[in-house]
């Protein structure tokens, strides 16, 4: 494997998906095993080869997706770890005058599930949102929150975003 990522390395081509793939599993692990995404990761570091050697955006994406179907059963890599850590954070704030930090940082974890592509998970989330920052209230959530919902216009036509959307004019209606 080292010597067939040695050879790729050194030539100036693209390796075909398949190799790309595998690739992405190899660059996506640390030594320790974990999986790491984040920039200045392996994988990102990898990724960016691939685009300078011509590879469109577009298989770049279909590739960390496929990535992230396949290395972790369908979590998302750095974000699962990142979810976990937000969710155990915003947990612990709990004084009202905390409210406002929680909605904010539920909204994030929001923000970054639409930008892994995974807006149905972001919609869900968002919806426990709008009732933190419906209570917590504060100009930074409402921000947040309407960010958000701008980020979810290309799923707009789907359920769950139309759920989403009753359930912000039900709030509004209140």
């Amino acid at each position: 494997m080292q010597r067939s990522v040695a050879r790729w390395e050194s030539a100036a081509t693209v390796p075909d998906e398949r190799y790309q793939l595998l690739l992405a599993h190899l660059y996506v692990r640390t030594p320790s095993g974990d999986l790491a995404a984040a920039a200045g990761s392996d994988l990102a570091e990898f990724l960016d080869a691939l685009g300078q050697l011509g590879e469109s955006a577009d298989r770049i994406a279909e590739l960390r997706t496929t990535l992230i179907r396949t290395a972790t059963d369908g979590a998302v890599l750095n974000a699962a770890v990142a979810h976990d850590h937000f969710a155990r954070s915003a947990a612990a704030l709990t004084a009202p005058r905390e409210q406002v930090q929680r909605a904010i940082v539920a909204m994030d974890q929001a923000l970054a599930r639409i930008r892994m592509n995974d807006p149905r998970a972001a919609a869900e989330l968002l919806h426990d949102c709008i009732t933190a920052a419906t209570s917590a209230g504060g100009r930074v959530p409402a921000i947040r929150l309407r960010r958000a919902r701008q980020e979810l216009r290309p799923w707009r036509r789907e359920d769950f975003v139309a759920d989403l959307d009753d359930h912000l004019m039900d709030i509004v209606d209140t």
